[in-house]
């Protein structure tokens, strides 16, 4: 009776012109496309709702608009950003297959309302009833989610994952939650604190949420500090790989000063032709195994906690030996052994544990 449908340029507008509109035999609308601007302005509805295979080409709002009665969104497309703020769902609902792109979902109850099957992307998500978690671990792009000041409702979103045995869609709510909180430290101006959290935790493990990502990047230390050894100990230069042995005598204990040689040793016996060639082959051969091993040794060098395996590999060793760098290649040493030890920290922390929360 009082409905008012207004196409303008701009947008489409449905509102009671000044009168709150009021429809009590509810809302069908089925594979609409809406291509400009719609708002919903002081709706209240009391019967059931029914949306179904909906494309908003542009931005919808529903400004104070109130379901009085169960809705169902089904397929419903906002591409260019949906706003509920103000939106009360009296008997709740059901969002199926749903995407939200640039969405502002903002309202004090959600908790009978079911959001399954569907697509979060950069959506603001503030609610102090959260809906349950069955439903939510249905969602892609849990982790693009956002507050814009009050991180409550994405905090009972995770506890709630927690409690339910959730655990990757727990990881990226502590992932969206984290980023958002740096987003904000950033934009107070505390700019030392936001790229030591951008750069340690989050280029890294995105805050714990891909915890396999340190192992791979110890991986690539790995290699890189391999090129720079295998070219230390190959040709010998501001740098080089020495094995210490102790001096066993069959009557005596170990003497003190251990036995010194160089990792690439050189061919000190004549030969000639296929044998000089084939000789230096095995020389280099043996210097590349060794230097893998002196790599893996140094990437284990420092333990974490119980963690120690720079210690099992010195075990399997079938003679007590030690190697060690010298020159610039005990600089590459540390540094490697330093990386290493952070990612490793990183991925035993995030896979076992919960650090970011």
């Amino acid at each position: 009776e009082y409905s008012h449908l207004a196409s303008r340029r701009e947008g489409l507008q449905i509102s009671s012109q000044g009168r709150r509109l009021f429809w009590s035999l509810g809302v069908v609308f089925r594979q609409c496309v809406f291509r400009c601007h719609t708002s919903f302005i002081s709706t209240e509805i009391s019967g059931p709702c029914y949306f179904s295979k909906l494309h908003f080409d542009s931005s919808v709002t529903f400004d104070n608009t109130v379901f009085k009665d169960s809705i169902r969104f089904i397929e419903a497309h906002f591409q260019r950003g949906v706003d509920f703020r103000g939106t009360k769902f009296d008997l709740g609902g059901t969002f199926d297959r749903c995407t939200f792109i640039d969405a502002r979902i903002e309202t004090n109850d959600l908790q009978r309302i079911r959001f399954q099957n569907g697509v979060f992307d950069n959506v603001v998500f503030e609610t102090a009833s959260p809906p349950a978690a069955k439903d939510m671990a249905t969602m892609s792009g849990l982790a693009t989610l956002k507050y814009t000041k009050d991180p409550t409702g994405l905090e009972s979103i995770r506890r709630s994952f927690k409690t339910d045995g959730f655990r990757k869609q727990e990881r990226q709510v502590t992932y969206a939650l984290n980023r958002r909180a740096n987003e904000l430290d950033k934009m107070k101006g505390e700019w030392g604190w936001h790229y030591f959290r951008l750069i340690l935790f989050d280029w890294t493990c995105d805050y714990g949420m891909s915890y396999g990502r340190p192992l791979r990047y110890a991986f690539y230390v790995w290699v890189v500090s391999f090129v720079f050894f295998a070219y230390f100990a190959i040709t010998r230069r501001r740098g080089d790989i020495v094995v210490c042995t102790p001096q066993w005598d069959r009557s005596k204990a170990p003497a003190e000063t251990p036995i010194q040689y160089y990792l690439n040793q050189e061919n000190i016996v004549s030969l000639k032709g296929w044998r000089l060639q084939f000789k230096r082959l095995v020389r280099l051969i043996r210097t590349l195994v060794g230097v893998m091993f002196f790599c893996l040794m140094s990437a284990f060098n420092i333990g974490f906690r119980d963690f120690n395996f720079g210690r099992w590999l010195r075990l399997m060793l079938t003679k007590d030996i030690h190697i060690k760098a010298i020159g610039l290649a005990r600089t590459v040493s540390g540094l490697q052994a330093l990386l290493s030890v952070l990612l490793f920290a990183l991925f035993i922390l995030s896979y076992f544990g919960r650090p970011f929360e």
